[in-house]
C-alpha cells in the first residue's frame, strides 16, 4: 500500500502471478477513498508477461509513487503520474525469481536485492542491482548461495537489514531446500561478501528480520516445516548475537574503607607541697588517654596518627627549710 494520488490516504496495488490458460495478467489498482472503501481503478494489463514480486516505491526522481515488479524480460518498473495511473514499464537489467529493494551503497537511490532464477538442480545465486535514480537498474552483481541436489526451489525468501551494525542493509536468504538462512554482508560498493549460514529448521519458506529483543541488533525469524512426526509448522528465531549496537556496561561503583585513626593523649600532672616539720612532698599524676577512630573510604588503607603522647613528666620536690634553733635567754 502507498499514497499514489497524494491525499494522504494508502491505496492497494495487486499483482496476478498465476493465470489461467488464455488469461493475461494483469496488475490491480485501488484508490482509497478515505471513508474505508477501495475504489477499483482500470487494470494494467500485461500481454504475455506475468509479474512476479511487487513494490511501490519512488525510483524515476519525480515524487510520484512507481510499481517495481519482476517480469520475463527484465526487471519492470511501470512510472506512476501521481493520479491512480502509470506509464509503459521500463525494463532494464535480468530478471530475478524474488527481489527487495534498499539503498545497498549509500547514494540515496533504491537498488535491488535479489534471488536469481535457479536451474532444477544445483547452486543458488544472490545479487545485487544498484539504482540509477531514472526506473533502470544496472547489472547484476552476483555470489553464490546455498547448493542442493535436489529438485526443489533452493532459496525461497529474502530481507534486507543491517544485521552486522554497520550501517549499510545486508542480505538475509532463506533457503527452503537446505534448511538454513545465508546472510550476506554488503560492501560499502553495494556488493555482497560470501555467506555464511546459519540452521534454523525444516523448510524456512518465509521469513523477516527485527529486532525482537531490544539490544539493538536485528535478529531472524523464520515460518518453517517440522517432520511428520512434529507439529505441521513453526516460527523459529535466531537471536543476533554479534552484530548491532550494543549499550556500554555503567560500572558499579564499589566502596573501600580506608581507617583513620586519630590518637589524642593528655598528660596531666598536679603537684602539691605542705610544709611541715618533716619535709614530706606528695605527687599526683593523671594521665588521661583519648583515641577517636574514624572510617572513611578510600581505595587503600592508611592509619594516620595525629599526636604522639607524650611521658608525664616527673614534678621534682622542693627541700623543705631547716628550722633556726631557738636562742636560749640570757641571766
Amino acid at each position: 500500500a502507498a499514497d499514489l494520488d497524494h491525499d494522504g490516504d494508502l491505496d492497494i496495488v495487486l499483482t496476478e502471478e498465476e493465470t489461467c490458460p488464455g488469461v493475461e495478467a494483469r496488475i490491480f489498482v485501488f484508490r482509497n477513498d478515505g471513508n474505508q472503501n477501495f475504489v477499483r481503478m482500470p487494470d494494467i494489463n500485461l500481454p504475455g508477461r506475468l509479474p512476479h514480486g511487487l513494490t511501490l516505491a519512488e525510483v524515476t526522481g519525480d515524487s510520484n509513487i512507481d510499481i517495481i515488479t519482476a517480469l520475463p524480460d527484465g526487471m519492470g518498473v511501470f512510472p506512476g503520474n501521481g493520479n491512480l495511473t502509470f506509464g509503459a514499464p521500463i525494463i532494464s537489467t535480468t530478471a530475478p525469481f524474488k527481489f527487495k529493494m534498499a539503498d545497498f551503497n549509500g547514494d540515496g537511490l533504491l537498488d535491488a536485492g535479489m534471488i536469481m532464477q535457479q536451474p532444477s538442480f544445483g547452486t543458488d545465486l544472490i545479487g545485487t542491482a544498484l539504482g540509477n535514480g531514472n526506473g533502470t537498474f544496472q547489472a547484476v552483481r552476483t555470489q553464490t548461495g546455498s547448493s542442493v541436489l535436489e529438485n526443489l526451489r533452493i532459496s525461497n525468501d529474502l530481507e534486507p537489514g543491517d544485521v552486522n551494525g554497520d550501517g549499510t542493509p545486508d542480505l538475509t536468504v532463506f533457503n527452503y531446500a537446505s534448511n538454513d538462512v545465508s546472510v550476506f554482508i554488503v560492501n560499502p560498493d553495494g556488493s555482497l561478501r560470501p555467506h555464511e549460514r546459519y540452521g534454523i529448521g525444516n523448510t524456512p519458506i518465509l521469513g523477516t528480520v527485527a529486532d525482537f529483543d531490544g539490544d539493538g541488533r536485528l535478529d531472524i525469524a523464520a515460518a518453517i516445516g517440522l517432520p511428520p512426526s512434529g507439529l505441521h509448522n513453526a516460527i523459529v528465531l535466531l537471536r543476533n548475537v554479534g552484530g548491532g549496537p550494543v549499550g556500554t556496561p555503567t560500572p558499579t561503583p564499589t566502596a573501600t574503607a580506608t581507617a583513620t585513626a586519630t590518637a589524642t593523649a593528655t598528660a596531666t600532672a598536679t603537684a602539691t607541697l605542705t610544709p611541715t616539720s618533716t619535709p614530706t612532698a606528695t605527687v599526683t599524676v593523671t594521665p588521661t588517654a583519648t583515641v577517636t577512630p574514624s572510617v572513611t573510604p578510600s581505595s587503600t588503607p592508611t592509619a594516620t596518627p595525629t599526636s604522639t603522647p607524650r611521658p608525664t613528666p616527673t614534678v621534682r620536690p622542693r627541700a623543705t627549710p631547716r628550722p633556726r634553733p631557738t636562742p636560749a635567754p640570757r641571766p
